[in-house]
């Protein structure tokens, strides 16, 4: 019969498709009929928590196969990618960098590449997807959250009371930027509560990326505000 999932913290698509067993999660689930609304307002790797998927039946696969020999079946595995870019406090590229990067019981080891970029392409999509990324040469220890980053669009309430209005992805993506905060609330789903931190980090911004000053700081996501922050973010 099939049923809903309530996405969760952290859980992508992906992620999600490998706790029911299912690899072609674009056909199964994505392009599900029952799921029309939540592919046009999502991207499947960044979901809302409080999204609401539907998850279909999958049959049984049924083979014949003769008697009295040994057969061999192979079950695909389904990896993720994971891309990231480092800059340093003048914007430019953390270039050809040693790092290791272990995302649950997976470790990676490489350099960044010229664009200070780190790639990885197996990606288990299944168990904890929390770790850490090291740059031994440059002293730096940075946490990792696969699917941790939530959407900024701005949304009402279609699944859940939690929805925030794109507050709290905004945040993460200052925070990624380096403005902070250290600690982005998940749960706070009007701008007017946000914590003093969140204030003190959207005013940074405002001033050294946006060249505001004087009444023009407001210390809130005002459109413009938001226009800036996804620009500089997606550069």
């Amino acid at each position: 019969m099939g049923g809903w999932h309530v996405v969760k913290q952290g859980e992508w698509l992906t992620n999600i498709a490998a706790q029911y067993n299912i690899t072609d999660w674009k056909t199964k689930i994505w392009d599900h009929p029952s799921n029309s609304d939540l592919a046009q307002r999502r991207d499947p790797n960044v979901l809302h928590p409080g999204d609401r998927i539907f998850i279909p039946e999958i049959a049984p696969k049924e083979i014949s196969c003769a008697t009295d020999c040994t057969h061999l079946f192979v079950l695909r595995k389904v990896y993720d990618e994971f891309s990231l870019r480092l800059l340093d406090s003048d914007d430019k590229p953390i270039r050809h960098t040693p790092y290791t990067l272990s995302i649950g019981q997976q470790t990676f080891r490489g350099q960044t590449d010229g664009s200070g970029e780190i790639h990885q392409q197996r990606i288990d999509p299944s168990g904890d997807h929390h770790g850490v990324l090291d740059l031994p040469s440059l002293g730096l220890r940075f946490a990792v959250g696969v699917g941790d980053l939530n959407p900024v669009q701005e949304t009402v309430p279609r699944d859940h009371t939690g929805y925030d209005n794109g507050i709290s992805g905004l945040l993460m993506r200052l925070r990624n930027l380096g403005y902070g905060p250290e600690q982005v609330p998940t749960h706070i789903t009007c701008e007017d509560h946000l914590p003093s931190a969140c204030r003190d980090a959207i005013l940074t911004f405002q001033c050294v990326e946006m060249g505001l000053s004087g009444e023009s700081l407001t210390g809130t996501l005002t459109s413009e505000t938001r226009a800036a922050l996804l620009a500089k973010w997606a550069s």
